[in-house]
């Protein structure tokens, strides 16, 4: 992301007291003998979380709290955020983000606590990008609804944003403040 771009992606972050950031885990390895749940990143995947991680931190987009799936690509990706982000933001693992659908993502808005200004939630496919284009304002979000439409690629992160804390967050509520891929994030 050139430094222009971050800067007014920084810029618009400010002008929101609530942000919540919903990342699909990075690209991971074929299933091969593994189940899905214990699929690990691949060097690809590994890098794209690292990218993401830099970029959010240039932008000044660190996250209070980040809730994230447990299988096992999810939470390599978050452990390689961490790695960037430090011990600022409080960690939680939750099934439902796996295998509970739209409402797990729902589900963990509504638990917000109030003193969470923004909220990292990394998980799969098709889910966090129909549980974005749920929570969008239509009126904000004319430029993401197509991607949101296709789907996340593998480390892609929306940037969610409301003047409402993010415990009162529902359908339609959010403004949509970017859709970054890992090579948006690029310096």
């Amino acid at each position: 992301m050139a430094h222009s771009a971050r800067k007014q992606l920084s810029s618009r972050v400010k002008d929101y007291p609530y942000i919540v950031l919903v990342m699909r885990h990075g690209e991971a390895q074929d299933r091969g003998k593994h189940g899905d749940f214990d699929r690990e990143l691949s060097d690809k995947g590994k890098k794209q979380a690292k990218r993401v991680a830099k970029g959010l931190d240039h932008c000044n987009i660190i996250p209070d709290a980040i809730v994230c799936s447990p299988a096992k690509r999810a939470s390599q990706t978050m452990d390689r955020l961490l790695k960037r982000f430090g011990d600022k933001p409080r960690v939680d693992l939750d099934k439902d983000l796996y295998d509970g659908g739209i409402d797990a993502i729902m589900q963990q808005l509504r638990q917000a606590r109030q003193s969470t200004h923004t909220l990292m939630i990394i998980g799969h496919e098709p889910i966090v990008s129909m549980a974005c284009q749920w929570i969008a304002n239509p009126k904000t979000s004319s430029d993401a609804e197509g991607m949101l439409g296709i789907g996340l690629s593998t480390g892609s992160v929306v940037v969610l944003g409301s003047k409402q804390p993010i415990s009162q967050w529902s359908v339609r509520s959010a403004d949509v403040l970017a859709v970054l891929r890992p090579k948006d994030l690029a310096d």
